[in-house]
């Protein structure tokens, strides 16, 4: 039966209030036995624990720590490194321009409620905002190069098997090679960095402390009979030398790599940015470029000091020779009859008289190369700068104290003959690389490249590497007729470097004669190498016995004399099928005076020894 003016809700209210009273006790059951959980429990370690077994569970956990701190053990949640507030202040600094008066070290807070952050050092950037400053390597700056020539020790070549491509295949192993050196201004970069009169945000520092100079290439044209500059090479690394050039050019590097090789660039800091020159067993001692610059200087460059040496030169072979004279003329006199007698002895005192005369002008040479600086006896400097030891501190790039870094680098393929001129490249870690999630979209290419090229430097000067032989007319006649005749006749002097040093030979020629001579050299010798046991294959070979070298050598040049002509007096000789003109050589000719004092000096040298 349907009731009338009664609800839905009035019909059926006591079924709502049963349902009511059976979620509160559901709910009541539930809280109760704890069937989704205890609302009391507490978490430990990433653990639910009620309150009756939380003591229980602390105490559990502090024996752990003390376990762990009584063996020694670093928790795995302790970071391996705790930042240190005084990288943090020198990064700020070095981030700041350099009349920056404050360093921002906490937050503040703006009168409008704004919260300014200072920069976090160790923040890996969002990639929105202000696109980061482009780093920029700045080229090298004061360019010199210097040869130097020598003979390599054969344990270089026993070492090395690679760096034998420089010489010959048989000892003495003797090479021409060039020395580049240069300034990479290491302020400037930092500057550039940290956003001194640039645009942009300077980068988190954690990208740039690290940031090294990794290679110094060495660029090189060769210069042709036309005057033109040709053939751009980049010289290659030194055999048997670190260089990171072909790992950091490999196209599997990838930034997971970066700590191997910070590790290896750290190790070979001083042969990345100055690497030595080979060993030498005989041979100038090697000089970098701007001690060779100074030495030239401070000997006249072919000036004074080098006009003084070649006239005390000149000076003692005609003393030599007026020696070797009177000896001949005393061995005459003593067989000559009373005529004779007169005549030779007259020739006897005008020579003593010249060579008296000749010891007065040696005095004053020797004294006036004294007041030069100069030791009359060597014809080398006083205090000569070549003892030098070159000294520079070997900081890193990013350091505040690293104002200049002074680089250089070898060319041992450099031919003989042949005129260079050379340039360098910085090559920069790329702050950048490994960061390319953090780079704005136009920046992300940026860190594609591990490595940042500065633009070559300004090319050096010139460089001249010197030929295979020399010839310098030293005398020279034409052919003699009336009267008294005779043949043309030259005295030529031969020059060709052997065993470290130039060594000279005279020759006396007439017309169709050839240019040829020979000289005995002594106390010369060349070496067995001794390869390593084969039970100790890394040891290192070594030098065994010495095995003299005989005979003489050679000075054959391949030239013939054809004629000397008179007004001015040349000699022409026949070289390569082609006529050449040789004038008589000048007194002060600095390329014969340079290969006269090696000359002087392989007289003087040590003999080669096996140490």
């Amino acid at each position: 039966m349907k009731l009338k003016g009664i609800g839905r809700i009035e019909q059926h209210i006591e079924k709502i209030v049963l349902a009511v009273f059976a979620i509160i006790f559901l709910g009541v059951f539930v809280l109760q036995f704890d069937v989704l959980g205890d609302p009391n429990a507490v978490e430990i370690s990433g653990r639910k624990v009620s309150p009756e077994n939380a003591a229980a569970e602390i105490a559990t956990k502090a024996r752990q720590l003390q376990a762990d701190l009584d063996s020694g053990r670093v928790p795995s949640e302790f970071p391996d490194e705790m930042p240190s507030a005084a990288d943090f202040v020198r990064d700020q600094l070095d981030r700041s321009a350099s009349d920056a008066d404050k360093i921002v070290l906490g937050p503040s807070i703006t009168p409008t409620g704004d919260v300014i952050k200072p920069i976090d050092s160790g923040s890996t950037g969002t990639g929105s905002g202000n696109d980061f400053i482009v780093p920029e390597v700045p080229a090298p700056a004061n360019i010199s190069a210097a040869v130097f020539e020598g003979s390599l020790h054969p344990l270089v070549i026993a070492r090395t098997p690679e760096a034998a491509q420089f010489v010959g295949a048989e000892q003495p192993y003797d090479f021409a090679a060039v020395t580049v050196q240069g300034e990479f201004d290491a302020a400037a970069f930092r500057s550039m960095l940290r956003g001194t009169g640039n645009k942009g945000t300077p980068m988190p520092g954690d990208w740039t402390r690290s940031v090294e100079l990794v290679d110094v290439v060495l660029v090189r044209e060769r210069l042709t009979e036309d005057g033109d500059w040709v053939e751009p090479t980049e010289i290659a690394p030194m055999p048997g030398r670190y260089s990171a050039r072909a790992t950091l050019r490999d196209k599997k590097f990838v930034p997971a790599n970066l700590p191997d090789l910070y590790k290896a660039i750290a190790e070979n800091t001083q042969t990345i940015r100055r690497p030595a020159p080979y060993d030498m067993i005989m041979g100038a001692k090697w000089i970098w470029p701007a001690l060779s610059e100074e030495v030239a200087a401070a000997m006249g460059g072919g000036g004074e000091v080098g006009r003084l040496l070649e006239r005390k030169k000149r000076l003692q072979r005609e003393m030599d020779d007026d020696t070797a004279t009177l000896e001949t003329l005393r061995e005459r006199l003593a067989n000559a009859n009373d005529r004779q007698k007169e005549s030779i002895q007259r020739q006897i005192e005008t020579i003593e008289t010249r060579m008296t005369a000749n010891t007065d002008r040696m005095a004053e040479l020797d004294e006036q190369l004294t007041t030069a600086g100069v030791d009359p006896q060597t014809g080398r400097l006083i205090d000569d700068p070549r003892d030098q030891v070159f000294e520079e501190a070997i900081t890193p790039l990013m350091t505040r104290e690293t104002e200049t870094i002074t680089v250089w680098g070898h060319d041992y393929t450099a031919k003989r003959g042949q005129t260079y001129r050379y340039a360098i490249r910085a090559v920069i870690m790329n702050p950048m690389f490994g960061h390319r999630d953090s780079l704005s979209e136009a920046q992300k290419p940026l860190a594609d490249s591990p490595v940042l090229d500065s633009p070559d430097s300004e090319w050096s000067a010139a460089i001249e590497v010197p030929s295979e032989t020399y010839l310098f007319v030293a005398d020279a006649a034409p052919p003699r007729t009336g009267a008294v005749t005779g043949p043309a006749q030259a005295s030529i002097e031969m020059y060709r470097f052997y065993y470290g040093y130039w060594r000279r030979a005279k020759v006396d020629a007439t017309p169709g004669d050839a240019i040829s001579a020979s000289v005995t050299l002594a106390n010369l010798a060349t070496f067995e190498i001794i390869p390593p046991a084969d039970d100790q294959p890394n040891a290192e070979p070594t030098l065994g016995e010495a095995t003299p070298i005989e005979g003489s050598l050679n000075f054959a040049s391949g030239d013939f004399l054809i004629d000397v002509a008179d007004a001015p007096i040349a000699v022409f000789v026949s070289r390569n099928g082609r006529v050449v003109r040789l004038p008589i050589a000048a007194k002060d000719n600095p390329v014969q005076a340079r290969l006269a004092a090696s000359v002087e000096d392989g007289a003087r040298a040590e003999p080669p020894k096996a140490d």
